[in-house]
C-alpha cells in the first residue's frame, strides 16, 4: 500500500545506527522458520501497528525496529543500566517489544512481552514507557523523557491544577485486563505531581 512507502521514507534519522541488510534472506510466501506465519503477514502487522499507533515515535527515530533479540543485546551490551530500545517482535505479528539493559545477579538483558495494537488502543506507548522508571535512556543515549514526554497523557492532578481546580486528586480507573483502581501517583511514578505523598 502507498502509506507503507510514505511511512518508511519519513523516518527520523538515527545517528550511529547502521542499516542492516542480509544478502542471505529470501522473502517467500512460505512460513518463516519456526513460525506459523509468512514474512508478509509479519511485515503487514508491523506496518499496521506503526500506522495506527507508532508513527510519531518512528518518525522521531525512537523505534529501532528491525533488529532481532541478539542484535538488540549486542547493541545494549556497553550501555549504562536503564538503556532500552524498541524493536519489532520476532514472535508476535504486529508486536513491538522493549529490550533493556539492567545488570543483575539473574541476567543482564531483559525483554518485555510484545505490545500490540490491542494494547495501544488501551494505553499509548509513551504512557507505558513513562510508567517504567527503570527505563532511563532510549538507545543509544537519549533521555527517555526528552524523547517521549511530549506524548505523555497529562496526569489528572496536573490537569486539574492547570485549570485552577481545588479538587483533590481522585483515584483513576484504568482499562486493564482486570479493572484496578490506582491513585495518580501510582499511575506514573516518574511524573508524580509535586507535593503528593506515596
Amino acid at each position: 500500500a502507498a502509506w507503507r512507502g510514505d511511512l518508511l521514507s519519513h523516518r527520523g534519522s538515527q545517528p550511529g545506527i547502521p542499516l542492516r541488510r542480509s544478502g542471505s534472506f529470501v522473502i517467500t510466501q512460505e512460513n518463516l522458520p519456526g513460525r506459523n506465519y509468512t514474512f508478509w503477514q509479519w511485515f503487514d502487522g508491523v506496518m499496521e501497528v506503526l500506522k495506527k499507533h507508532l508513527k510519531p515515535h518512528w518518525n522521531d527515530g525512537a523505534i529501532l525496529g528491525f533488529v532481532n533479540k541478539q542484535q538488540a543485546h549486542d547493541l545494549l551490551i556497553n550501555k549504562p543500566d536503564g538503556t532500552f530500545l524498541l524493536r519489532f517482535s520476532d514472535s508476535e505479528i504486529g508486536g513491538i517489544t522493549i529490550a533493556w539493559k539492567f545488570d543483575s545477579p539473574e541476567r543482564m538483558f531483559w525483554n518485555l512481552m510484545p505490545f500490540t495494537t490491542r494494547d495501544f488502543s488501551i494505553r499509548s506507548l509513551a504512557d507505558r514507557l513513562g510508567d517504567l522508571n527503570y527505563l532511563i535512556y532510549v538507545f543509544p543515549d537519549r533521555p527517555k523523557d526528552e524523547v517521549f514526554s511530549k506524548y505523555y497523557t497529562p496526569v489528572l492532578c496536573e490537569s486539574l491544577s492547570a485549570l485552577g481546580s481545588a479538587l483533590a486528586c481522585a483515584p483513576l480507573i484504568l482499562p486493564r485486563t482486570h479493572t484496578q483502581t490506582l491513585g495518580p501517583w501510582e499511575l506514573a511514578p516518574a511524573r508524580t505531581p509535586e507535593g503528593l505523598a506515596r
